[in-house]
């Protein structure tokens, strides 16, 4: 009777101790799990974030280079005024010279005039002066 209790004692611990490895098992495979599960997780959001900034590099170039398109056209405007402003500056220019020269011109052929009349006056009538 003894040995039959010793041996049912046995069995029982025997299989107390099956169980508690099994469970023991299953807790380490379980937390494996949860690791590789994590480890994953880790990797994408990694990932995820390398995506984002490449995403936001992308755009601030695109921003960059609009910015530059941007700055070049108004560049150009204003190249552009400041021709037409010197062409519009050279065009007075030769307009003021033209117009001085026809001054002289004018003033030359008074002048030319007034000689003519003073030698005709002269010629005619000396004692005048």
């Amino acid at each position: 009777m003894m040995m039959m209790m010793m041996m049912m004692m046995m069995m029982m611990m025997m299989m107390m101790m099956m169980m508690m490895m099994m469970m023991m098992m299953m807790m380490m495979m379980m937390m494996m799990m949860m690791m590789m599960m994590m480890m994953m997780m880790m990797m994408m959001m990694i990932v995820m974030m390398m995506m984002m900034m490449m995403m936001m590099m992308m755009m601030m170039m695109m921003m960059m280079m609009m910015m530059m398109m941007m700055m070049m056209m108004m560049m150009m405007i204003v190249m552009m005024m400041m021709m037409m402003m010197m062409m519009m500056m050279m065009m007075m220019m030769m307009m003021m010279m033209m117009m001085m020269m026809m001054m002289m011109m004018m003033m030359m052929m008074m002048m030319m005039m007034m000689m003519m009349m003073m030698m005709k006056k002269m010629i005619t009538c000396p004692f005048a002066y």
